[in-house]
């Protein structure tokens, strides 16, 4: 099992909520389905951490699977999603030690 977990930061106030329904928004209908296609793909999430901040987690059962996955967010998020974003995300990327399905 391989996973990623990404922290975006949309900015804080009424600016920040209105990026964190979008960028979920746009996640859900359009990420996920393409993501969902991908050999090894076993699940993604979308975090509201608060204060305008976002983290996603993707995991997949093989690490070519998750560089591949990796590839996809990182194009859509750059093509989809950049406008939203105040800065590059923070990327934690590796092998899931602990897991319980």
């Amino acid at each position: 099992m391989h996973a990623t977990v990404r922290r975006y930061d949309l900015g804080a106030g009424s600016r920040g909520m209105g990026a964190v329904k979008e960028l979920t928004r746009r996640c859900q209908e359009e990420l996920v389905p393409n993501l969902s296609g991908l050999d090894g793909f076993t699940a993604y999430y979308v975090v509201d951490t608060g204060n305008g901040v976002i983290s996603s987690v993707s995991v997949f059962e093989h690490d070519a699977s998750a560089q591949e996955g990796n590839e996809l967010v990182k194009h859509f998020f750059k093509e989809r999603l950049q406008g939203l974003l105040q800065a590059n995300p923070q990327v934690t990327s590796g092998e899931a030690v602990v897991h319980k399905p």
